[in-house]
């Protein structure tokens, strides 16, 4: 909220909350009429504020959870780079879409891939 909706949502309650302690008891009808009319007035006035706290807030929590999954994402990527040689590149490897499926595997996953793929290089080759 800017800094002038604050100050007018300060001054608007200000101006229309209870006393401090508002004795009841000394109350007509008419005055505790009036008041839960006020009341009604004050909730048409927030309700609409309240939806739009909530909308903010489902927006951020979207926010949020894009950004988790893509730290998750990251992580699963950056992760089997980091056990590479010392003198690995200082890039981080890209993978062509096509073997984007390969960063998924697990290190024994790939080791037999690769010893697949050496095997049939050798029979291309003789």
């Amino acid at each position: 909220m800017s800094n002038s909706k604050m100050e007018e949502l300060a001054a608007w309650y200000n101006r229309n909350t209870f006393p401090k302690k508002p004795d009841l008891r000394s109350w007509t009808e008419n005055e505790i009429s009036s008041e839960i009319k006020r009341i009604g007035e004050r909730l048409k006035i927030l309700a609409p504020m309240m939806n739009e706290i909530k909308s903010e807030l489902a927006y951020l929590n979207k926010i949020n959870e894009n950004l988790y999954n893509m730290k998750f994402e990251l992580q699963k990527k950056i992760l089997p780079i980091k056990h590479l040689p010392s003198k690995a590149p200082t890039k981080p490897i890209e993978l062509s879409p096509e073997m984007a499926w390969f960063a998924d595997l697990s290190k024994d996953e790939r080791a037999e891939l690769v010893a697949e793929w050496q095997k049939e290089q050798k029979k291309e080759a003789e």
